[in-house]
């Protein structure tokens, strides 16, 4: 074949593979082969391809069909003009750029393909592989971001045989790098999350939480120290965390579920290493006799609504008195100052960055005095705050309170606090005044009319927790409602006759949609993209979420809920607290 191919091309000095079609041509090609006909060239020509594609057929014929309508070539340097119009044809709007980067893998300039197994794994592969990501909304984003993966791990036959052998794992990996460029992001970054695909549990439910903290405990038996007991729990949070993520992404799970699976997850990590940095802790410090740290948790983690963007909102409360002194080593510090020390250990331990990434930011701004008060504080200082010193906002924030952490005794106490706090008879025109004040002058610090600000616009998913948080405090019943989320606080407004049946209906309806949205964009979208232009594919899932059949009727729903909640706010909240400031010439009273 290589000896036609020279004569072929000595012929007119031309860089060409094809044989002429017409008799005297071929004639002038036998001949200049040694053939005395073309018949005799025809038969030895044919024979060898025969033998070729015999031997192909054998060596392959278990392999996955690399048919393909069109040319894909990826030798030399220059693109083949047949190439681009096949790529263009399977999807992709910059064949060239696809192109170039083949050629890159094929010539071993990546890490991940400089053994001649990768290459020949990728030579098989990318009919299909270019198939799958052709396919996707989009294509030229999936397929960048997917030779970024391939371009930042060290060795590529693990992984690329593993999507060579499981056709739902590439489609998988496909539907991350086109529609979800946060969780391509962390895969980029660390490509061994893909592992988590591999698991035969990873299609299965996500685990309940005892279930989880057995997982956690397995998964940090072998730890060496400390440090090596944090990397440990680092892993298996990104796992567990992608898993929760890819659940949602592929309608395993609906967006509630995989926002108490992350809730779940935090939870189970509060719970392991909260005792395990005391213990290191008391290590050097000792500790403080007939006393422990409890951990309350308050916003999305305290109602179970954590998205994969969320801060962990807590404030950590210790019992036992002020002055006790710690024992067990000659330092002798007073509790005041040993938890002081002790939170700031772990807040250490769950936002330091290693390889493996940050385990959480924490936000500790709801404690007592905020930004100004102490890390930790007592029970007896907790709840003197809340009734003596604490604001209307703080009250407001209470209604999604809970301990995570902590012994029966402390829950025990420190829900009895909240408990209190919440029933404590207010003066109705005050409440109402003080948060609607609040609400005016968040809006005019944001764009209140930016529809796609989920949280904070006209009718958002702020304007529904004020509703009922403001019912909640205005009715000062027992019950702990904190799990129970907003939800549980509008169907409560309904037991009380402070909201109608229709009214409830439309905050609720909002609330999950809203959410919906709110945990797919974050699932999805890096931080500085949650506003359109979304990609294609995203904008399909996110219309599903609301059974629209378009992007543009979502939009025109949202429009819609957005009205209908701003008049439920209006009549509940904003009027009456207008109405209420006529008593409050000055500063309302907090």
């Amino acid at each position: 074949l290589r000896r036609v191919e020279h004569r072929l091309q000595m012929i007119a000095d031309q860089q060409t593979q094809t044989l002429p079609e017409d008799e005297a041509g071929l004639a002038h090609v036998a001949a200049f082969l040694g053939y005395p006909t073309i018949s005799d060239f025809s038969a030895e020509l044919t024979a060898c391809l025969l033998t070729v594609e015999g031997h192909y057929a054998r060596l392959f014929e278990e392999s996955s069909s690399l048919a393909i309508d069109g040319n894909l070539v990826f030798t030399g340097t220059e693109d083949d003009p047949d190439t681009l119009e096949t790529l263009r044809k399977l999807g992709f709007k910059n064949p060239s750029g696809v192109a170039s980067s083949v050629r890159q893998w094929h010539t071993g300039k990546y890490k991940a393909t400089r053994s001649l197994r990768a290459r020949q794994i990728l030579t098989e592969m990318i009919p299909t592989l270019l198939k799958v990501f052709g396919a996707t909304a989009e294509s030229d984003a999936a397929f960048t971001r997917f030779d970024q993966c391939l371009n930042k791990i060290n060795t590529g036959v693990q992984l690329l045989s593993v999507l060579q052998a499981n056709p739902k794992a590439l489609a998988l990996v496909a539907d991350i790098m086109g529609d979800a460029p946060r969780l391509a992001d962390r895969i980029t970054a660390n490509p061994a999350l893909l592992d988590a695909v591999l698991d035969p549990e990873f299609f299965a439910p996500i685990k309940m939480q005892s279930d989880l903290a057995a997982a956690l405990g397995a998964a940090t038996r072998g730890a060496r120290d400390f440090e090596d007991y944090l990397e440990a729990v680092r892993r298996w949070s990104n796992d567990t965390r992608f898993k929760a993520g890819l659940h949602v992404l592929r309608g395993l799970t609906d967006t509630a579920g995989g926002a108490r699976a992350l809730s779940d997850v935090a939870e189970t990590i509060l719970s392991a290493i909260v005792p395990r940095v005391h213990d290191e802790f008391a290590r050097q410090h000792g500790r403080v006799p007939d006393s422990e740290l409890a951990v309350i948790a308050y916003g999305k983690l305290g109602s179970r609504e954590l998205t994969p963007a969320s801060d962990l909102d807590m404030v950590l409360v210790y019992s036992g008195g002020e002055a006790a002194l710690a024992e067990g080593t000659d330092r002798h510090l007073p509790a005041s100052a040993y938890y002081i020390r002790l939170a700031q250990r772990l807040v250490t331990a769950l936002t330091s960055l290693s390889g493996q990434g940050r385990l959480y930011d924490v936000d500790l701004r709801l404690r007592p005095s905020g930004d100004k008060g102490p890390l930790a504080c007592s029970v007896t200082a907790f709840d003197k705050y809340m009734r003596e010193d604490a604001w209307t906002w703080e009250h407001m924030a209470l209604t999604r309170a809970r301990v995570v952490v902590g012994s029966d005794a402390i829950r025990a106490r420190i829900g009895g606090v909240i408990a209190e706090t919440l029933r404590r008879p207010r003066d109705t025109d005050a409440l109402v005044c003080a948060i609607a004040d609040m609400r005016r002058r968040m809006r005019g610090e944001h764009d209140a009319e930016d529809l796609w600000d989920l949280k904070r616009r006209k009718g958002g998913l702020i304007d529904i927790e004020f509703i009922a948080q403001y019912l909640r405090l205005k009715h000062a019943t027992a019950g702990d409602l904190a799990a129970a989320g907003i939800a549980g606080l509008i169907s409560h407004a309904v037991t009380n006759g402070d909201l109608s049946s229709d009214q409830a209906k439309i905050l609720t309806d909002t609330l999950t949609l809203l959410t919906r949205l709110q945990v797919l964009i974050r699932l999805t979208l890096p931080e500085d993209q949650s506003k359109p232009p979304f990609p294609n594919g995203l904008m399909s899932r996110l219309a599903a979420q609301a059974g629209a059949a378009s992007f543009a009727d979502l939009e025109t729903r949202l429009r819609a809920d957005a009205v209908a909640v701003t008049t439920i706010y209006d009549r509940v909240v904003d009027l009456p607290g207008l109405e209420a400031r006529k008593n409050f010439p000055g500063e309302v009273p907090h």
